[in-house]
């Protein structure tokens, strides 16, 4: 079999994965708070993948013949590889509910929540709601902090204001500040799920952001822009059909030469 077909097989497998994410992308057009994901490829020397140490260097061969001498393939072949997966951080529309417990964030601010672990995660959804204590509470579950880490109660027995700086006054006094933050390596936060992300490095220590604007009755919709997205999938879909016409007439050849060999 000619060794041309692992590289087309790499590209489709590639191909896949990409057209799952855009797919995703798509299927939270509607999600509040919810950013954008991409991936992005290169073309990969086997023989330096193999040198560098980078595992599964050959994965369309190793998975379909794993006892075969892949040395000669990896002289000749360039496969293609997912480099990395890449989040949309730029802001989505904002859309106006009238309800004071929706916020929203101008800017490039993070709400912070925490879990019933103390673990502490990073949010642009603003869909908060008061829990069973009168906590001002995700969507997940998990409490929204202030300022000082603190959860935020309300007291519903009176009206309450939230502030552009998120500060909360009720009845003429601050109650809390909400905090928002900010990180000066924004592709450090990884998805958690809930629209919400974790600091996957604990140097990238959150700041607080002082230009970010809290809009009180506000909340922020995907930044999913789906002419961008479907323009994808049709490409996506395009290649694919060429890679699979390349397969087949790997295939036609393989079949040729053994014909000839009899």
């Amino acid at each position: 079999m000619g060794s041309g077909i692992y590289v087309a097989l790499s590209g489709a497998k590639a191909e896949s994965n990409h057209l799952e994410v855009i797919a995703n992308n798509l299927a939270n057009i509607s999600t509040i708070g919810f950013r954008t994901d991409d991936l992005i490829f290169s073309s990969l020397l086997a023989k330096d993948a193999e040198k560098a140490g980078v595992k599964g260097s050959l994965p369309a061969e190793a998975e379909i013949m794993p006892n075969m001498d892949h040395s000669s393939l990896a002289r000749m072949n360039n496969f293609v590889q997912i480099v990395a997966g890449k989040t949309d951080f730029s802001q989505g529309r904002f859309i106006k509910t009238e309800d004071p417990l929706n916020m929203a964030i101008q800017g490039e601010g993070f709400f912070v929540v925490q879990d019933k672990e103390g673990n502490k995660y990073y949010t642009r959804d603003g869909a908060f709601h008061l829990n069973e204590e009168l906590e001002l509470t995700h969507s997940s579950g998990d409490l929204v902090l202030d300022e000082n880490e603190a959860p935020i109660r309300l007291d519903l027995s009176k009206d309450f204001e939230v502030k552009s700086d998120g500060r909360i006054i009720q009845d003429g006094k601050e109650l809390s500040k909400i905090a928002v933050v900010k990180f000066t390596e924004v592709d450090a936060l990884q998805k958690k799920g809930h629209s919400q992300f974790i600091n996957t490095k604990p140097e990238n220590t959150p700041e607080p952001d002082v230009k970010s604007v809290v809009l009180s009755g506000m909340l922020e919709r995907s930044n999913v822009n789906p002419i961008v997205e479907m323009t994808k999938m049709i490409a996506i879909s395009r290649r694919f059909e060429v890679i699979q016409q390349l397969i087949k007439q790997h295939y036609k050849l393989d079949e040729q030469s053994i014909q000839r060999a009899r």
